[in-house]
């Protein structure tokens, strides 16, 4: 399931596992790793991501220490995981998740 998210409700995301697509609108690798995770949302339905637009929700870009986008956070409880920086594929996106 995809969510979008800013400052106001995310806190909403945390209480379980969730992928965080830090994205912003212009940049044309977010759009690239938008379809891949609208891919893996039809294929898995079960896991939640949570988008962020980082010119909408700065603050939320510098609480995670988003640097380049796009970036992936994978949180646990609230708690990060792991980060992954720039398009994942398909796969790559199956193997950290499942």
């Amino acid at each position: 399931m995809i969510k979008h998210f800013d400052e106001k409700n995310f806190d909403e995301a945390l209480s379980g596992n969730v992928i965080v697509d830090f994205y912003a609108d212009w940049c044309a690798p977010c759009r690239t790793m938008s379809r891949v995770i609208e891919d893996f949302d039809r294929a898995h339905p079960e896991v939640l991501f949570a988008k962020v637009n980082i010119d909408t929700a700065p603050a939320l870009a510098e609480r995670y220490g988003v640097k380049s986008i796009p970036t992936l956070a994978f949180l646990r409880n609230g708690e990060v995981e792991k980060m992954n920086v720039g398009v994942m594929t398909m796969r790559a996106l199956e193997e950290e998740v499942l």
